[in-house]
């Protein structure tokens, strides 16, 4: 179920992610296993979480991320749908920059995830958290 939202309706973390402790540069990994080859050092994971100032990209949709790892904001009046929720230290930039725009955290209904990447999924707990939306994530 990892990625997924169980039968209690937590967010389970992906247990291939990996983390720096503190970005101390000290890499760990999420379930205590090594760190595989795709999993970034903790530079390369702050030039991916940089601020990125959000902006309106056409109709409905916004971007919401960070410098490298994306976020966007679908705008509908039936609540909002916010794509993705970037690594777990880049929720809180998210949710500024939604605020940014002038849109409330309370008026996102829905997370996607596009993927079970740690990159994708890493913030969507705290998303949940502080938006209460439902999350949905592909079955594969």
């Amino acid at each position: 179920m990892a990625g997924r939202e169980s039968r209690t309706g937590k967010i389970h973390e992906t247990p291939c992610c990996c983390r720096s402790a503190a970005d101390g540069g000290v890499r760990t990994h999420i379930g205590g296993r090594t760190p595989g080859p795709n999993c970034p050092s903790p530079k390369e994971r702050i030039e991916w979480n940089k601020p990125q100032a959000p902006f309106h990209v056409i109709g409905n949709i916004y971007y919401v991320g960070m410098a490298g790892v994306s976020a966007f904001l679908i705008v509908t009046p039936k609540g909002d749908i916010l794509t993705d929720g970037g690594l777990p230290e880049s929720a809180p930039a998210i949710e500024k920059n939604i605020q940014a725009l002038g849109f409330k955290l309370g008026d996102v209904k829905i997370l996607l995830n596009s993927h079970a990447h740690f990159d994708h999924s890493g913030g969507l707990a705290k998303l949940k958290a502080d938006t209460g939306a439902k999350f949905y994530a592909s079955a594969g």
